[in-house]
Parts: C-alpha cells; sequence; structure tokens
C-alpha cells in the first residue's frame, strides 16, 4: 500500500434523513440529536420506524486516514458473529456511495454503555471508574476472554498484515501520510520514532504459527457493556487485520496504559495488570505469548503514528497549529522513547 496525502479538507455536514428513508425504504427517520463525528469516519444514532439504527459512513472529503475501506469493517462483523461472538447486526450496505454519495453501512443498535475514550476518559470518570472492583474485573476479565476467542475464529485475509513485515510497512504508510501536513517542530522525543522504526526492523520476529483475525483497535471504548459488566458487542474494525494475535493483546495494554490517570498498572484498581492480560489470554489461547517485547514496542509506536494523524488531521481543520509543541512531544512518543530506553 503506498500513503497518500489527503484531499483538501471542506466543511463536514450531517446526513439528510430522506436519503436515509430511501436507502432502507423506511415510512420515517430520525437522527439523533447530537451526530456523533470521529476523525476517522462519522458515526450517527438514527431511529428508522421505530426501530435504533447506527449509521457508519466514510467521511466526506478529508479524514484521519487517506483512505476509508469501510468493506473490511463489514466482512469482520458478519464474520465475528456469524460466529457466536458480540457484535452488531449489519442491516444495509452500501459502498459504492449510491445513497450518501460515499460508503456507508447501517448497524443495528445494541443498548449498553461505551467507556468512555474523550475527556475524561474512562480511567477518570465514567460508569466503569465508579464500579466497585469486583465489576471492573468481571469487565476486564471479560475483553480479554472476548480478544482470545477473536484469535481462534477462522482466518479472514485481511489488508493489514499477516506478517510482522507487512505491519511495519502499513505503519510506514501511515507515517508519511501525517508527515504530508508538515509543521512539527524535531526534538529527541520525535527522533525517537524513526529510531522505533529501526530497531522494529532489525528485531523483527520471524512468522510462527497460523495467523489470526486482528481487532485492530482492542481497547475499552471500542466496547459496549451490559448492566452486569460484560462485553455485549465489540465495535470499530476499522483497523483490523491478521496475523500474530500478540499484536491486538499488546496494544490492548498499551492503549489503556494511555488512557492512566495516576496509576498506570492497573489503569483502575479492578481491572487485571497487563501481565495478567497476557497470563488469561495465553490460558485461553492455549499457549505462551511470543515476543512480547517486540509488539509492545511496535503497539507504543503504532499508537505514536496515528496520534500523529490525528493532530495532523487537528491542524487541517484550523483546530491546532501546525508548529504545536503537542506534535513533537506527547505522552505516546514518551512511551516509545521509554520502551527504547530499556532495550539500549
Amino acid at each position: 500500500m503506498t500513503a497518500r496525502p489527503h484531499p483538501p479538507v471542506t466543511e463536514r455536514r450531517s446526513v439528510d434523513p430522506s436519503v436515509l428513508r430511501a436507502w432502507l425504504g423506511a415510512r420515517s427517520v430520525s437522527l439523533g440529536p447530537a451526530p456523533a463525528t470521529g476523525w476517522s469516519a462519522e458515526t450517527i444514532v438514527f431511529e428508522a420506524d421505530g426501530r435504533r439504527l447506527v449509521l457508519r459512513a466514510a467521511p466526506h472529503t478529508a479524514g484521519m486516514f487517506a483512505e476509508h475501506d469501510l468493506s473490511t469493517q463489514v466482512r469482520c462483523l458478519h464474520h465475528v458473529r456469524a460466529h457466536g461472538l458480540p457484535a452488531p447486526e449489519v442491516v444495509a450496505v452500501d459502498l459504492d456511495g449510491d445513497h450518501l454519495g460515499r460508503p456507508a453501512y447501517v448497524m443495528a443498535h445494541v443498548a449498553g454503555r461505551v467507556p468512555p475514550d474523550g475527556r475524561p476518559p474512562f480511567t477518570r470518570a465514567g460508569f466503569l471508574h465508579d464500579a466497585t472492583h469486583a465489576q471492573q474485573r468481571t469487565f476486564g476479565d471479560d475483553l480479554v476472554d472476548r480478544i482470545a476467542a477473536i484469535h481462534r475464529l477462522p482466518a479472514l485475509e485481511l489488508p493489514i498484515g499477516p506478517t510482522p513485515a507487512d505491519h511495519l510497512d502499513w505503519l510506514a504508510d501511515r507515517e508519511a501520510e501525517a508527515a504530508h501536513t508538515g509543521g512539527a517542530t524535531r526534538s529527541a522525543v520525535a527522533d525517537a520514532a524513526a529510531e522505533a522504526t529501526t530497531v522494529l526492523r532489525d528485531t523483527t520476529p520471524p512468522p510462527t504459527g497460523a495467523p489470526a483475525i486482528l481487532w485492530g483497535d482492542a481497547r475499552p471504548s471500542n466496547t459496549i457493556v451490559g448492566a452486569d459488566f460484560r462485553v455485549v458487542a465489540l465495535l470499530d474494525w476499522e483497523l483490523a487485520g491478521w496475523g500474530a494475535p500478540e499484536f491486538d493483546v499488546a496494544w490492548l495494554n498499551e492503549m489503556n496504559r494511555m488512557r492512566a490517570a495516576k496509576v498506570l498498572d492497573p489503569v483502575l484498581p479492578g481491572l487485571p495488570t497487563e501481565q495478567d492480560v497476557w497470563d488469561r489470554w495465553a490460558t485461553a489461547v492455549g499457549r505462551a505469548p511470543r515476543s512480547v517485547a517486540w509488539h509492545r514496542l511496535y503497539a507504543a509506536h503504532r499508537i505514536a503514528v496515528l496520534m500523529d494523524l490525528h493532530l495532523s488531521e487537528r491542524v487541517r481543520h484550523g483546530e491546532l497549529p501546525a508548529d504545536a509543541p503537542v506534535r513533537s512531544d506527547n505522552r505516546a512518543r514518551r512511551r516509545v522513547a521509554a520502551l527504547l530506553a530499556e532495550i539500549v
């Protein structure tokens, strides 16, 4: 895959209910009061003939990623749901953009609560933060079990992967996309990104075992949680791939660390520690984890690169100066630098 520069930014628009009515063959459509527009895609909750649904659509023009492959998300949702794991039902698909002028699909809405990922994140406020230690542990263990169950599914060939070298190539393309925005000043922390790439390529583990499906963005905020604190839906398959399942486990631990408040491990008193996560996953899949340190560094570096893309998107939308210090020195890049220092 070759990185492409982003198209120019245009105004973000909502969806015309009449278009949804025609697409779904519904008599009535009402949009939610506050459509949520993320940096990588647009998500809108609405009702059609009294049924609550969720629209997932590619951005009108520029988004966090230069290309938006909704087909991968749809394939994964169908696959996961068909094998008994909790995923929303896909009720309509338009990958050619015939209805909205851009690729989109519609899912059934799943009742429950989503751990917040904004400001404040789930480690500082919200239902999971306020839950008992036992409830937090129930959620944390169930999330690990769901991730392990994904890894036991029949494999799908997906765009990202399957070898570690393939994953590094994908990440290099994302780095190139972020670089098109320009403006970020260099620092010792920023230079750690180049060093991380070198170290990862020099120490790439060989592929071992059959590649597994990778959720790609395994973290609490991509789940819907039921009243019993168990996972009732696995969301957001935009970064799904295939390869060594350790990619997902390391990503979960590193993303939790990124959302940590004062305590890094565990990020909430009742959640499993990073080692607990690895141990529970290993028991579920029936083997010990491989190349943990490499996958940890890759996950941290991937977070830093995707944060670069997110910050670049904010620059394109005029929400952040191109030379903002956070683009060169932020929590993600400091984590990469710290891991590299442990290697030296």
